[in-house]
């Protein structure tokens, strides 16, 4: 939506907490990506945390650390988009956050930086 903010304000937090020559995977946000290009950084985005979960372990893990990837970014859903969806009447949707647990490998990697909204971590050297 033209209108939501919260794509910008993820963008200005990963300009914040990441550097020009990081590579991201973004799992979370809004469509296409948009986080990546608004903050000036590149990346992978997926919307789903299963395809997350099996990009970063074994062989693709070891591949994306080779092409240089080093963050992984969780991003929870827009507050306004989470507000259309409640505002149905009968409605009982909930917003959805990024998971505090993905899985046994990500959930050891240093936490960069972590808020209700955006969850960046530094993906561990290899072996991790």
């Amino acid at each position: 939506m033209q209108f939501d903010r919260y794509p910008a304000k993820m963008a200005a937090l990963l300009g914040k907490y990441t550097l020009p020559t990081d590579k991201l995977i973004v799992e979370g946000g809004s469509w296409a990506g948009e986080e990546l290009y608004r903050s000036g950084r590149k990346g992978l985005s997926t919307y789903d945390a299963e395809t997350l979960t099996q990009l970063c372990s074994g062989a693709n893990l070891e591949r994306l650390r080779g092409l240089g990837f080093n963050k992984v970014v969780l991003i929870s859903e827009s507050p306004l988009m989470a507000a259309i969806q409640q505002a149905k009447p009968g409605s009982s949707y909930r917003r959805r956050t990024h998971p505090t647990s993905v899985c046994p490998n990500i959930d050891t990697w240093p936490v960069v930086f972590q808020n209700e909204d955006i969850l960046i971590k530094e993906i561990a050297p290899g072996g991790a």
